[in-house]
């Protein structure tokens, strides 16, 4: 889906992220029925992450679902997310990330790119301004928007793209790689989710609120039946027709069970 296409561009610049599989395995929630998940997020430190893709309008009727497979994978260590249009799109970070993914494929020299890392772990203040950075390695911002696609630098999650962003280098930064992801999308695993937002996922739209197609209007009881005409001898479309078989005559027929 668009959705998740969208989650991908925006997982791709997570630092510290070494692979993202599609659907990666089955879990069986009942007897009858099993859950796959959307992907599974793999990190430099050997954690690894669910990530369940949904839109926000259609999370409530697969919520109890989803509270099992939370529980399940639970059981055996690995944090579960439930990402919507909300987090995905929120602060069009989508957006910047194909904006910034567009450069993943330029080419610049590896010794400038080698200079640029060099000034960036040179810093005292680990966050270094794009265009700043730009002027200490006498280098253009593409070359420095090429380090951020392919996560060399990683942009502030506070700035927009934008030459005045700060940029920084992920591998400074302490923490567990999976606190990376959730400062990436700003959120929060969907394990501590609190009583009062299960209950509001759980509730029914309703019915005023509920979108679909309408419902067809009841069709008559009685039919209606349209007099029929049967034109006979009808011409042909053809310049001699009138001179070969004259006008053509009309007989009207009745329904039945009406008297003439």
């Amino acid at each position: 889906s668009q959705l998740e296409k969208r989650f991908i561009q925006c997982a791709l610049l997570c630092p510290k992220l070494i692979n993202i599989k599609s659907q990666p395995f089955k879990l069986d929630i009942s007897e009858k029925n099993t859950y796959t998940p959307d992907f599974l997020l793999t990190f430099e430190d050997g954690s690894q992450l669910v990530v369940e893709v949904k839109i926000k309008a259609r999370l409530a009727r697969h919520f109890e679902k989803l509270k099992i497979a939370r529980q399940l994978l639970e059981a055996k260590s690995i944090m579960f997310f439930v990402l919507t249009e909300q987090e995905i799109d929120r602060y069009r970070q989508s957006e910047i990330a194909g904006e910034i993914l567009r450069y993943a494929k330029s080419e610049f020299d590896s010794t400038l790119l080698r200079a640029v890392m060099d000034v960036m772990a040179s810093q005292v203040d680990s966050y270094v301004v794009i265009n700043d950075l730009a002027r200490l390695c006498d280098c253009s911002r593409e070359a420095i928007y090429h380090l951020i696609a392919v996560r060399r630098l990683t942009l502030h999650e506070d700035d927009h793209f934008s030459g005045d962003a700060r940029v920084y280098i992920a591998q400074q930064h302490e923490g567990l790689d999976i606190q990376a992801f959730v400062r990436h999308f700003d959120l929060k695993s969907w394990q501590t989710t609190g009583d009062a937002e299960e209950s509001a996922l759980s509730v029914r739209l309703p019915k005023s609120k509920r979108t679909g197609l309408r419902k067809r209007p009841k069709l008559a009881n009685t039919p209606f039946v349209r007099p029929k005409v049967v034109r006979q001898n009808q011409s042909i479309p053809h310049p001699l027709n009138s001179l070969a078989g004259g006008l053509p005559q009309s007989v009207e027929r009745r329904r039945p069970g009406f008297a003439e």
